[in-house]
């Protein structure tokens, strides 16, 4: 826990300093120039990614979809039941947003995550 919080002290400084020094907060833009949420409106809606699912048909073993470490897109993790929740990783297992599109939307279907929070998984064309 000292090392991820010693990553967001620095994170904050960072983003500070970037504040101070351009008078303003940093953005993320895709190539166009448009932002994640607008990239995600110009795209087909397929369906919603059920991380539960995704983990029981990618994982050999009795898995629980849950987060690790914060509640963003990113923190999803299949976690091998009977393995006790502790911080070693053992029993713990990615989660392939893409392969879950692919597998029920067709191979032309990928993973997106437009509002950065670990409930905005979709699926797009």
């Amino acid at each position: 826990m000292r090392f991820q919080s010693t990553i967001a002290k620095i994170s904050a400084a960072i983003l500070t300093l970037f504040i101070a020094t351009t008078g303003a907060a940093p953005t993320v833009t895709a190539a166009d120039g448009s932002s994640p949420a607008q990239a995600l409106k110009t795209r087909e809606f397929l369906g919603n990614i059920d991380v539960q699912q995704a983990c029981n048909e990618q994982i050999a073993v009795e898995t629980v979809a849950n987060v690790r470490g914060g509640n963003g897109c990113f923190d999803w993790k299949c976690f091998e039941v009977g393995i006790p929740g502790d911080l070693a990783t053992d029993g713990e297992f990615p989660v392939d947003m893409d392969k879950y599109c692919k597998t029920h939307f067709g191979d032309v279907s990928r993973a997106e995550c437009g509002g950065g929070g670990r409930f905005d998984w979709q699926c797009h064309k």
